[in-house]
C-alpha cells in the first residue's frame, strides 16, 4: 500500500521534503494544504522539486483530509499549528510538528494533547526541529 502524506505549507522545508519523498520508489501520494489563493504558485514551486501531477494542492481542509493521510508534516509556522493540528489529530493521523515553538502556548498544547489522547494519532517532534538549521 502506498502511503498518503499530507503536508501543510509549501516553503523551504516542504520543498526539501517533496524532493526527498518523490525520490522514493514508490513515491507516496501527496496532499499539500496551502493558504487560499496560493494553490497555483505552490504547484509551480513544488513542481520544480518533483511534485507529481496527481498530487493534491488545496486550501480546502476537508478536501485535503479526504482520503485521510497516514501522516501529516506541518511545515508552515505557528499559525498553521494552531489552525490545523487539532483537526489532523482528530482523524487519527500522526502529526510531525516542525514549528515546535507553537507548543509554548499552553492552551494549544492542551488541545493537541487531548486530541491525540482521544484518537490513534500522535504528535511527533523531530529532534533539532529548527528546519532552517537541520534541513
Amino acid at each position: 500500500m502506498i502511503p498518503r502524506v499530507g503536508i501543510i505549507g509549501y516553503g523551504a522545508i516542504t520543498q526539501d521534503l517533496v524532493n526527498i519523498l518523490c525520490a522514493e520508489d514508490p513515491a507516496p501520494r501527496l496532499a499539500i494544504l496551502v493558504r487560499s489563493g496560493r494553490e497555483s504558485i505552490a504547484r509551480e514551486v513544488l513542481g520544480s522539486k518533483g511534485l507529481p501531477d496527481d498530487a493534491v494542492i488545496t486550501s480546502d481542509l476537508d478536501k485535503w483530509l479526504d482520503p485521510l493521510p497516514d501522516v501529516v508534516a506541518e511545515c508552515a509556522g505557528h499559525e498553521a499549528v494552531n489552525d490545523y493540528s487539532e483537526a489532523v489529530l482528530k482523524t487519527g493521523a500522526d502529526l510531525v510538528i516542525t514549528s515546535v515553538g507553537a507548543l509554548a502556548d499552553a492552551a494549544l498544547f492542551d488541545r493537541l494533547k487531548s486530541a491525540a489522547e482521544n484518537s490513534n494519532g500522535q504528535v511527533v517532534i523531530p529532534s533539532g526541529a529548527i528546519g532552517g538549521l537541520d534541513v
